[in-house]
């Protein structure tokens, strides 16, 4: 069968025609609506998979190690991410980010120029984004967040990305 899009057709003979020589027409809304179905379709397959969270991931890692050999990196990484997963070691955060708690560390610090010893939960939400956890930000729920409490946090939302 044949698909034709036409804008407008009104005479029978002519849709008659079309059909005994077995093309059918379709409307403009149903060519968008099989997209949009296609979209959230797509959309769901890389939610449920993290497909972004791990391309983001990989392209961090690129860009903050260099290899000489991006691809042979790119298949270490990925095997590696693999067995992690498969041994259920579920607390290396080196599998998971390329942050370390060190980075978490200076972070915290960066955004306590008075040293204070403490921050506000804006500033673990700015704080959060500037390290790329812009989709965990509902996280904050505490109004203060010390050095240890925002250590944890960031390193169980990286934890959770994976």
């Amino acid at each position: 069968m044949v698909c034709v899009r036409f804008p407008k057709l009104t005479t029978k003979k002519y849709k008659l025609d079309l059909e005994k020589n077995q093309v059918s027409l379709i409307s403009s809304r149903s060519l968008l609506q099989k997209q949009q179905d296609k979209r959230v379709e797509s959309q769901e397959y890389l939610d449920k998979f993290k497909i972004n969270e791990l391309f983001q991931l990989l392209c961090s890692q690129l860009i903050y190690h260099k290899p000489s050999d991006p691809r042979a990196f790119l298949i270490e990484q990925l095997q590696f991410h693999r067995q992690e997963r498969e041994s259920g070691s579920n607390r290396n955060l080196g599998a998971v980010s390329v942050f370390s708690e060190q980075d978490f560390e200076t972070m915290f610090q960066m955004m306590d120029p008075l040293k204070t010893g403490s921050l506000s939960a804006t500033h673990v939400r700015t704080a959060l984004s500037q390290l790329g956890f812009a989709t965990s930000l509902a996280r904050v729920t505490n109004a203060t967040y010390d050095l240890q409490e925002f250590k944890q946090l960031c390193v169980d939302i990286a934890l959770e990305q994976r």
